[in-house]
């Protein structure tokens, strides 16, 4: 697959993120969801701190008392590994419960058509002033009253932060609150999808929206 053939597959990707989107979040289930992860989580913590202690007490032992008797300490690494992957995991839980909110939010918003036009013209021609000088491409913005969506891929992270600096620049978004979901991708390149507020406004508040 050519390079213009994946940017044309991403573009497909967000379009179909954005409708899926809409749903309503079901806000009962993440709930159940991150108490598990929390629980999960808790035990490794003490797992870890568990381990950790009986590896000390190991390397200060006298190889020559019981040493064959005593079972082999626990890898304080395999324990702190898992902790890592179950942080990652509640993370992205948490990420994408907060961007589908945004989006169901971004649906039920009445729109003010003069502000939302001028708000996505100057997204546009924010990257088209930018030319050559960013890696950095717009799959498309929408705007409704006082929040956007940006849907945009980048080479790599220097363009990312070259183009999120850009809309922060911006008359309709300045002193603007914004939540940005990242995906890496296997090539180093990077899309996001900002949810930006206007200018003199806050992101909706999420609790009242669960």
């Amino acid at each position: 697959m050519n390079s213009a053939d994946l940017k044309e597959t991403r573009r497909a990707l967000f379009e179909l993120q954005r409708k899926v989107g809409g749903l309503n979040p079901d806000a009962e289930q993440y709930k159940l969801e991150q108490d598990e992860v929390q629980r999960r989580l808790t035990e490794l913590k003490r797992g870890l701190s568990d381990a950790q202690s009986k590896q000390v007490a190991h390397n200060a032992s006298d190889a020559a008392t019981d040493s064959q008797n005593e079972s082999p300490a626990t890898d304080p690494r395999d324990t702190a590994s898992e902790l890592t992957a179950t942080e990652m995991a509640l993370e992205t839980s948490r990420t994408e419960f907060i961007a589908t909110t945004l989006d169901n939010v971004l649906l039920q918003e009445p729109l003010d058509a003069g502000w939302a036009g001028t708000a996505e013209t100057q997204v546009g021609t924010a990257i088209d002033n930018m030319g050559h000088t960013t890696n950095s491409e717009l799959y498309g913005v929408q705007c409704q009253s006082t929040l956007c969506r940006i849907e945009a891929g980048h080479d790599n992270e220097t363009a990312e932060m070259d183009f999120t600096l850009e809309l922060g620049k911006l008359d309709a978004f300045r002193d603007a609150h914004a939540f940005i979901r990242r995906i890496e991708n296997a090539d180093g390149s990077i899309d996001t999808i900002t949810y930006i507020s206007r200018a003199g406004y806050a992101l909706p508040d999420l609790a009242a929206n669960q």
